[in-house]
């Protein structure tokens, strides 16, 4: 009986919960769904496994490299009968080139003695001169002033070697009070050749204007040993030299003289006789150049740039 009265329980109220869920509200609560996935695999992200790389660091090879040798220019000074193009042809280089590095130089109008700079880039480096010059004596630059407000500078090369050298050149530059270039010009000699214990001045002039206040300085560019079995050059003493120094100031002097010719024959392409004034300190204050080889007597008047003469010394260049 006991049983039978708890069944009874429970029935009750069960019937009575369904009717109060009846009461309330017939609102549906719908749940959404999740869409269906049809046959799709799930593959496991494949995380990156870190891998040690080990650099092996190969030493690079220092290959030693040597510095190609500065393209210093040399000067070659004209003879009779020359031609630029000749210049250039002779030294390897193009007429463009000599041109270019010698712009004032008219090569319709090149005369005797023009001191021509030839370049020494490109294949001109390779069938010119060493850029190296020999050693020897050369002096510090004096300066003189010029008429027009230009300035003349001498730097003097004595040859102490015993062989001769040619291709003379320097480089001579004004520097003001602060140690600043003002200006510079390339310095030729007045003659190709110098000979053993001579001396000349490398020549260089500076067109106006040019300060009242500069300090001058030079540096020697060119200078080539002349082979002994050399016969470019004739060595042709001079006869009944003189040298008076005149003038109420002793600022000229007259210069005389011939070339004597060892044997008789056709005269040389090329006579050259420069005479050199110096003053009692031994600076050039004077150069003078003759072109003698239409007439082996030679007379000239050399002017001192300044103050009195006290010496004249002659050099030649006589070419066969």
């Amino acid at each position: 009986m006991a049983s039978m009265k708890t069944y009874t329980s429970i029935f009750i109220w069960v019937v009575l919960a369904i009717l109060v869920l009846s009461g309330c509200t017939n609102a549906i609560v719908q749940i959404p769904t999740m869409p269906m996935v049809t046959d799709k695999r799930i593959t496991a992200y494949q995380t990156a496994t870190a891998t040690t790389v080990v650099a092996t660091l190969t030493p690079l090879a220092i290959i030693p490299v040597t510095p190609p040798a500065s393209a210093t220019p040399f000067t070659h000074v004209v003879a009779r009968g020359e031609t630029m193009l000749g210049v250039a042809i002779r030294y390897g280089v193009t007429l463009e080139e000599l041109q270019t590095a010698n712009p004032d130089v008219d090569p319709q109008f090149l005369s005797v003695g023009t001191g021509l700079i030839i370049p020494l880039g490109g294949q001109a480096s390779e069938t010119a001169p060493t850029p190296t010059p020999v050693l020897i004596e050369v002096s510090d630059p004096v300066c003189y002033r010029s008429g027009d407000g230009g300035e003349w500078c001498f730097m003097t090369i004595n040859n102490n070697r015993q062989m001769s050298v040619e291709n003379l050149s320097a480089w001579i530059g004004l520097f003001d009070a602060g140690g600043e270039i003002v200006t510079s010009q390339v310095a030729v000699g007045p003659v190709n050749i110098l000979r053993p214990g001579q001396a000349m001045p490398l020549i260089a002039f500076f067109p106006p204007p040019v300060p009242t206040q500069f300090v001058a300085r030079g540096n020697l560019i060119t200078a080539v040993e002349i082979a002994a079995d050399d016969d470019r050059y004739l060595d042709w003493p001079l006869n009944s030299l003189t040298t008076d120094v005149l003038g109420e100031r002793d600022n000229l002097a007259l210069v005389t003289g011939s070339v004597e010719q060892p044997v008789e024959g056709t005269l040389p392409s090329v006579i050259w006789v420069v005479a050199i004034a110096y003053d009692q300190q031994g600076q050039v204050v004077g150069v003078r150049k003759m072109d003698s080889a239409a007439n082996l007597r030679f007379e000239f008047v050399v002017y001192s740039l300044s103050g009195a003469i006290d010496r004249v010394e002659i050099i030649t260049e006589i070419r066969p």
